[in-house]
């Protein structure tokens, strides 16, 4: 788990750098707004796909404990959880899409704010969903 969130910092690290540089280099372009909107979307998305791991991992180690039904509930729990996290991704990525064809600035901090919210909660965010699926009838 420690080499994994090592290697998401050098990796943001890098990405940071780069988007830094990128963004200073195309200051002029008349674009930029969309540019930042994509930035800031590719963001939110990292933090989103990392809250849904962090729950389906939560999830899946903490359902055995805390059903007593047996496992056919188990299973049953697992595969509602999937679907609902297979429909929940591709859905937030076309919508991240979407809204890079129409950014705006303020919409573009708002996402920003939204995205350092949800990194900032992540582990509290996990633990609701997660119990919320496994309390799940």
């Amino acid at each position: 788990m420690n080499k994994q969130k090592n290697n998401n910092f050098l990796i943001l690290l890098g990405v940071f750098i780069i988007i830094s540089a990128l963004r200073i280099v195309l200051n002029k372009n008349p674009y930029i707004v969309n540019i930042i909107g994509a930035i800031n979307v590719i963001a939110f998305l990292y933090v989103f796909y990392l809250i849904l791991e962090q729950t389906e991992q939560t999830f899946i180690e903490e359902l055995p404990i805390h059903s007593c039904c047996g496992e056919q509930v188990i299973i049953k729990k697992k595969k509602y959880f999937k679907r609902i996290i297979n429909v929940i991704k591709p859905l937030i990525l076309i919508l991240g899409l979407i809204y890079c064809f129409f950014a705006r600035s303020v919409s573009n901090d708002i996402i920003s704010l939204g995205a350092l919210f949800l990194s900032i909660q992540t582990e509290t965010i996990c633990r609701f969903l997660s119990n919320y699926f496994i309390q799940k009838k």
